[in-house]
C-alpha cells in the first residue's frame, strides 16, 4: 500500500511503461495533431514552472506535432519579462517555429486573467510609467511585445488554418475580443461536418468544467458555438483534473477542458481542497492537500474529419503516465450522443471498498497536521479511508475510478457531521493512485463521551455512490468495530 508520504515523495518519479505506443503522431493521410497547455502561470513562487513547460513542449516535439496551444494564463504577474522567459522556452523547442526534420509547428496563443490582471491586483500601486514598461496588457504593449517575441501579429480574435482545418483562438476579455461579430462574419465558412477548434480562456456556459467559484462559464462563447455541431472549443481557466471525466462534453458541440499543466482544483466544498484565497478556507476543518493540487496535465489531440482522438499525459511524471483512456470522440457533436453528462453516467458503474477494506480512526486530542492552520492543536478525530477500487463499465469499458468520499459522523443526541474529501489519487495516473484518504472531525463536533458511528461512501466523478464502509468508535475505552 502506498502511504502519504511514500506518495508525495515519489508521484513525480513513478512512471509507467508508455501505455499507447500505437500512437500516430501524424495521421498518414489527412488530420492535424495538435498539443495543448494550459495555466502555465510562468513567473508562480513554484520554481518546477519553467521546466515543466520546456518538458511539455519537449514531448510535443518528439510527437511530430502541427501546433501547439496555450490557453491563457501564460504569465503569473502579467509581466512582459515572464512572456520573455516563455519566448526563450518556445524558441529553444521550436527554433524559427520548426520542428523536427524543419517541419512548421505553429504556436497557438489565447490570453487570460492572469495575463490581463496579474495575481490579486499585483500592478495595483504601480505608476503609471512603469506599467508602461513592464505589463503586457498596457496600452499598445500587446501588438509591439508580440511581434518582437513570436514574429507574429497580434489580435483580438485570430484564425489560422493548418492542414486544411480551421483554429479560431479568442483573448481574455480585457482585450476586447468581439466574439459575436466574428462569427457572423464567419460563419458561413464554418458550417458543415468539418470540424473547426475553438479556443478560449473562459469555458462555455453550460458545462461542468467549472466551479461554483470560477462563475458559470462564458455565455457569449456557448451562444457563438451553439449552432456548429462540428465546433470542437477547448478551453482552460477552470484547473479542472484531467482525471475527472466531466473534463469532456458534447452536446450542440464538442467541449474539451485543458486543466491546467502544474496545479489542478476542484470544488471549494471539499475539505481538503480549498483555495488560500478563497473565503471558505477559513471555515474548513481541513487544510488544502497540496498533494492533490501540485498535479497537472496536457493533452495530445488527433483530429480527422469524423473523429477525434484525446490522449491526457501526467506532467509530474514526465508526461510518460495517462490521467485516464483515451477519448475517442464522433463528430460532429449530438446532443444525447456517447459524450454527454447524463449518458456517460448511465453508463458508468460506482467504485467499491475492497471486501476486508476498513476505516481506521485515532483521536488526536491535541490536533493533527491535517487540520486547518488557524484550528491547530483543536483535539479532533482522524478518520483514514482506504483507496477504492475501480469497478470498470463493462457497458462502455470506462475506467471508472474513485473521486471523492462523503463522510459522515453520528453521535447520540446530536445530527449528523458529514464532509466531502477529494480522494488523495483523484488527481493522479491510476497506477499512481492507491493512497489513503484522511477525513476530520472536530472532537467540539460531537457529543462527548457517546460512541460515534463513523461512515465512508466512495463515489466516482459523476456522483455514482458505492457501498459504505462503518467503524464504531468508543472514545471512553478506546474501543472500535467494523462492519461492512
Amino acid at each position: 500500500m502506498t502511504t502519504r508520504r511514500t506518495f508525495i515523495g515519489g508521484a513525480a518519479a513513478g512512471a509507467a511503461a508508455f501505455p499507447l505506443g500505437a500512437w500516430a503522431a501524424r495521421p498518414a493521410s489527412g488530420g492535424v495533431t495538435f498539443g495543448v497547455v494550459s495555466e502555465t502561470t510562468i513567473g508562480t513562487p513554484l520554481p518546477k514552472n519553467p521546466a515543466l513547460i520546456e518538458d511539455v513542449l519537449r514531448f510535443f516535439r518528439s510527437k511530430d506535432v502541427n501546433a501547439v496551444a496555450f490557453l491563457g494564463d501564460i504569465m503569473y504577474t502579467g509581466g512582459i519579462s515572464e512572456l520573455e522567459k516563455f519566448a526563450d522556452i518556445w524558441n529553444t523547442v521550436f527554433p524559427g517555429g520548426r520542428g523536427k526534420g524543419g517541419s512548421k509547428v505553429e504556436l497557438l496563443v489565447v490570453t487570460g486573467d492572469h495575463d490581463a490582471f496579474g495575481w490579486t491586483n499585483c500592478w495595483k500601486d504601480v505608476p503609471k510609467e512603469k506599467q508602461k514598461a513592464a505589463r503586457f496588457l498596457f496600452e499598445d504593449n500587446p501588438s509591439k511585445v508580440w511581434n518582437r517575441l513570436f514574429h507574429q501579429e497580434w489580435e483580438p480574435i485570430w484564425k489560422k488554418e493548418i492542414n486544411g482545418y480551421t483554429f479560431i483562438g479568442v483573448q481574455e476579455t480585457r482585450f476586447k475580443p468581439d466574439v459575436d461579430a466574428f462569427m457572423a462574419k464567419a460563419g458561413p465558412t464554418l458550417k458543415g461536418n468539418k470540424p473547426f477548434f475553438f479556443f478560449s480562456h473562459y469555458f462555455p456556459a453550460g458545462v461542468k468544467c467549472g466551479f461554483p467559484h470560477l462563475g458559470e462559464g462564458s455565455q457569449t462563447i456557448a451562444r457563438a458555438l451553439s449552432s456548429y455541431p462540428n465546433a470542437v472549443a477547448v478551453s482552460g481557466h477552470s484547473h479542472i483534473a484531467l482525471t475527472n471525466e466531466h473534463a469532456i462534453w458534447q452536446g450542440a458541440y464538442t467541449h474539451v477542458c485543458a486543466g491546467s499543466i502544474y496545479l489542478s482544483s476542484a470544488d471549494f466544498t471539499y475539505e481538503n481542497m480549498s483555495s488560500v484565497w478563497h473565503p471558505t478556507y477559513k471555515k474548513h476543518v481541513m487544510r488544502i492537500d497540496e498533494s492533490i493540487r501540485q498535479q497537472g496535465g496536457a493533452l495530445l489531440v488527433q483530429a480527422t474529419d469524423t473523429q477525434i482522438k484525446i490522449q491526457r499525459f501526467h506532467s509530474q511524471s514526465g508526461f510518460k503516465n495517462m490521467l485516464g483512456p483515451l477519448w475517442k470522440v464522433p463528430l460532429p457533436a449530438q446532443p444525447g450522443g456517447a459524450f454527454c453528462y447524463d449518458k456517460r453516467k448511465t453508463a458508468r458503474n460506482a467504485p467499491q471498498f475492497a471486501f476486508n477494506a476498513r476505516l481506521t480512526v485515532e483521536f488526536c486530542p491535541n490536533g493533527h497536521e491535517e487540520l486547518n492552520p488557524v484550528l491547530k492543536g483543536k483535539p479532533c478525530y482522524c478518520v483514514t479511508i482506504p483507496h477504492a477500487k475501480t469497478i470498470k463499465a463493462k457497458r462502455s469499458g470506462e475506467s471508472c475510478r474513485v473521486y471523492d468520499y462523503v463522510v459522515t459522523a453520528k453521535t447520540a443526541g446530536k445530527d449528523p457531521v458529514e464532509r466531502k474529501v477529494l480522494a488523495v489519487g483523484s488527481t493522479l495516473p491510476e497506477n499512481m493512485a492507491n493512497v489513503d484518504s484522511k477525513c476530520l472531525f472536530l472532537a467540539s463536533e460531537l457529543a462527548a463521551g457517546q460512541q460515534i458511528r463513523f461512515t465512508a461512501v466512495p463515489r466516482e466523478c459523476f456522483g455514482l455512490e458505492g457501498k459504505p464502509i462503518t467503524k464504531i468508535f468508543l472514545p471512553q475505552t478506546g474501543v472500535d468495530t467494523a462492519k461492512k
